[in-house]
């Protein structure tokens, strides 16, 4: 039997997250739920990516797509940025992050981030 000191070592010993692996195989599998129209499971797995990978741009867009989904632009607005901001060279968040403002009624924005997707 382990006592605490011998415990928190262990623990300490552990990794702190999912591999590199691991983490592509979560995202995977909540790419496919997400296809699926099973958003509440996709998102569950792309935050489960965030938590391994704090800046991991496409479950940051995917959550953000999720977002626009389901009505919460704002929150939209904001994943998508987040995403930009770790690649600001990916067609498909510029081309979400126009939809998302032209819900919201920004068409300067959408039409320029329209713009920067093509």
């Amino acid at each position: 039997m382990m006592n605490r000191k011998e415990r928190r070592a262990s623990k300490a010993a552990q990794p702190a997250g999912p591999s590199p692996a691991s983490v592509r195989e979560i995202f995977a599998g909540a790419v496919q739920f997400h296809h699926a129209g099973r958003l509440a499971e996709a998102e569950q797995l792309y935050r489960r990516v965030l938590s391994a990978e704090p800046r991991h741009a496409d479950s940051l867009h995917r959550l953000g797509v999720i977002a626009y989904q389901a009505g919460q632009y704002d929150a939209a607005v904001e994943l998508i940025g987040k995403a930009l901001a770790q690649n600001a060279s990916a067609a498909p968040y510029h081309g979400h992050l126009g939809l998302v403002l032209g819900a919201l009624g920004r068409w300067d924005g959408a039409i320029a981030a329209s713009r920067a997707a093509l």
